[in-house]
């Protein structure tokens, strides 16, 4: 009789529990195993074997296959997965749908099932070419017999012929079948490892930057590093990058677009040849799925530049983590789970016992406040001097300095630029375009071949390397009042194109005073002593509750009992509660959404309250039958 064991499966779906299933062969974690759910297939994820079934285990259902030819999913990448379920207040069954995507898994599964019809295959013709050798080798001893008798040399020569021909396919058959069931030598567009490795410590010789010593030195004592510099730090990261590689262990290189990561591939590439390898949206699905391969296959170190889903790769032996411009707000997950690349990569280094490095000319403040604690080195490089240009808008205005919408100064710029043939590229905070093209084309017309327009979060994914000036309109209006982010996300933006501009930039604003304008560490740090006292992160953690219904009466009436139900937690624990309030994006409200903002204190007891907030809400979606309309946002940005 065979022995049955019950496992727990993964599958990817919002489960708050995780389904048992009864198997009656050997599995491990992290195996992939086709089973059956509410009637019907999926492919879920082994996350724990030898339990024992909280039912009736004649109500346990069998598994239907052990997916043998497609990849498990390794011990690192579950803890992954686990800590993110965790802090972000998801189930791990939502993460492995993001970690694994229906498009990726049914691709898997065709290669899967295509695996199977090959090895099936190659079992019948070994199968085939094992019974024709047989019937050979009887010829052939039939053959050799008979010439050990005594024949004319008419007839000798015939058996000899015979006997060679029988000798001859019998050395072809046994030729395929070795050759079948061993493989032949590809080869590899890939040195042997000790080459590369050579190659790399040639040029692993400790730089004269102080940034680069400092850094290895905080690294020695177990610390994780903030970058902090202009163009510089791309340096200390290539020199870190190199370290690492010469000691035989991989790089993981995050950005936030996909257009950076263009940029930095071609210098990467010139550092490090072959070893650098790409993944982000815009590679092809075979190109992806080769990446993954060669991370499984472990035989050399590499290094990987990618965007925030290069997160969830099968890393074997990962020895550094870099998050390059860590304070974009692109590293945070749009979609559920509405998960931070930034911190999960912290936690990546952790688990993989990695390295982490975070760069940025501008920081976010939790990163500083963490420099601050201690609980990161702050290292410098040096930044640039500003080449941006502010004009106030409100003095230009005072002495009829405006046309419309461009200042008398930003068009004397313009005119130079244009007259040498450059390229000018005007932005605006968010909103249509067609008045201010108007607007430029009367101030010069025929010459807009040369002028382009965007909106501020447009040219963020825009290579804008042969912009010969930048203008930004109505700087000020970046800093929304309703957002407590938004000075220092306007800074941010700010250095963001001036880093990346090698032009002119121009910012016109009401507000040409304000501090955000002079790019100081003085007013981050003023920053964070207002956040300390509004209790603002980092000082406290943030979830937001977002309640989604196209039915606005409806929508209002829930939002508000889960609010009162929220309270009634409140009076239990501490933390501010505010809202429902209507979500901001830009100058417009989303008229489909209301947003709970509940802020915990940063004590011992907030993974617990977390997670009594996503009980409550759990039994307030039960209790009114209103489950898929609430998401949870943890750290919202």
């Amino acid at each position: 009789m065979e022995e049955v064991q019950y496992i727990k499966v993964i599958l990817p779906l919002k489960l708050a529990w995780e389904p048992c299933y009864r198997i009656s062969e050997e599995v491990r974690t992290g195996a992939r195993v086709s089973v059956t759910f509410a009637g019907r297939k999926y492919i879920g994820v082994v996350s724990e074997t030898g339990v024992s079934p909280e039912v009736d285990p004649d109500r346990v259902l069998p598994v239907n296959a052990v997916e043998r030819h497609m990849e498990p999913i390794g011990e690192k990448e579950l803890a992954l997965w686990r800590f993110m379920a965790d802090y972000y207040l998801c189930t791990m069954g939502e993460v492995y749908k993001m970690a694994y995507p229906a498009v990726k898994t049914a691709g898997e599964e065709v290669r899967a099932r295509a695996e199977e019809r090959r090895e099936l295959m190659k079992a019948r013709t070994s199968e085939l070419y094992s019974k024709r050798i047989l019937a050979l080798e009887e010829r052939l001893a039939k053959k050799e017999a008979a010439l050990a008798g005594k024949h004319n040399p008419k007839v000798m020569a015939g058996l000899e012929a015979g006997r060679d021909k029988i000798l001859a396919e019998l050395t072809e058959i046994c030729r395929r079948l070795e050759v079948l069931e061993n493989g032949e030598a590809t080869g590899t567009s890939f040195p042997a490892g000790t080459t590369v490795l050579a190659s790399f410590a040639c040029h692993s010789e400790q730089s004269d930057n102080s940034a680069f010593a400092e850094m290895q030195a905080a690294f020695a004592k177990g610390a994780s590093v903030l970058l902090l510099g202009g163009a510089a730090r791309i340096g200390v990261l290539v020199e870190a990058a190199r370290a690492t590689l010469a000691a035989g262990r991989s790089v993981l290189m995050l950005v936030p677009e996909i257009t950076l990561s263009k940029r930095l591939q071609a210098v990467l590439a010139e550092a490090f040849g072959d070893a650098v390898l790409v993944f982000h949206s815009a590679e092809t699905a075979g190109n992806r799925r080769e990446v993954a391969t060669l991370l499984r296959r472990n035989d050399r170190p590499r290094l990987i530049l990618g965007t925030r889903s290069a997160l969830f790769l099968p890393f074997k032996d990962l020895g550094l983590v870099i998050v390059e411009e860590e304070h974009d707000i692109a590293y945070k997950q749009d979609g559920t789970p509405r998960y931070g690349a930034r911190d999960s990569a912290v936690m990546l280094g952790s688990i993989h016992g990695a390295h982490v490095l975070l760069s940025s000319p501008t920081p976010s403040l939790e990163s500083l406040y963490n420099c601050i604690t201690g609980r990161y080195a702050l290292v410098r490089t040096p930044l640039e001097e500003s080449a941006m240009e502010i004009v106030d808008t409100s003095v230009e205005a005072r002495k009829r300095g405006m046309v419309g919408d461009l200042s008398r100064v930003l068009i004397l710029r313009m005119g130079e630029i244009l007259d040498n043939k450059g390229k000018v590229l005007i932005l605006r905070p968010w909103g249509p375009m067609d008045d201010l093209k108007e607007q430029v084309e009367a101030v010069f017309p025929g010459q807009t071949d040369n002028i382009g327009f965007a909106t501020v979060n447009e040219a963020r994914r825009k290579d804008i390397a042969d912009i010969s000036l930048l203008v930004l309109l109505n700087a000020d209006t970046l800093m929304d009042k309703h957002d407590f982010r938004a000075d220092e996300k306007t800074m941010q933006t700010l250095e963001q194109f001036r880093g990346r501009l090698p032009g002119h930039m121009l910012v016109q604003t009401r507000q040409g005073g304000h501090p955000v304008f002079l790019q100081g560490d003085d007013y981050s740090l003023h920053l964070l002593e207002e956040r300390k006292t509004f209790n603002l992160p980092p000082y406290s953690r943030m979830v937001d509750v977002i309640v989604r219904d196209t039915n606005t009466g409806r929508l209002a009436k829930l939002s508000g009992l889960l609010a009162e139900a929220l309270k009634g937690f409140a009076s239990t624990s501490s933390f501010t509660l505010a809202g429902p309030f209507a979500p901001r994006r830009g100058r417009e409200t989303d008229p489909d959404a209301l947003v709970i903002r509940i802020t915990l204190p940063k004590d011992r007891r907030l993974p617990t309250r977390k997670k009594e907030i996503a009980e409550t809400i759990s039994d307030f979606e039960k209790s009114y039958k209103y489950t898929g309309h609430i998401t949870l946002d943890v750290d919202p940005v």
